[in-house]
């Protein structure tokens, strides 16, 4: 049974910029978000999958590159890269550079 546009796009979470309807089947219940630019060569977005029968959720996850992060491995590996630019942030307001 294939999905109409109109009742896939009820079921997107605010975040989808997936353009549904152009496959059929189980990818067209894919959502994912915008590429976010986390460097020159590294991007994040979000992506879920929903069921449109049962509202069955997969997700949200963040991807990225290839790389499937659960939220909360995301809010942790954020907190961590956080304590690290404040640690170094410290640093660079502790240390004084003396002529040598």
């Amino acid at each position: 049974m294939a999905i109409s546009v109109r009742a896939e796009r009820r079921s997107c979470p605010s975040w989808c910029t997936a353009e549904h309807g152009v496959f059929l089947g189980e990818e067209d219940h894919l959502h994912t978000g915008p590429d976010v630019p986390l460097t020159d060569t590294i991007t994040a977005r979000l992506c879920a999958t929903i069921d449109p029968d049962s509202g069955e959720t997969d997700g949200p996850y963040v991807i990225v590159d290839s790389l499937a992060l659960t939220v909360e491995r995301t809010l942790d590996i954020g907190h961590t890269l956080i304590t690290l630019a404040d640690t170094a942030l410290d640093v660079a307001a502790t240390d004084v550079v003396r002529p040598g």
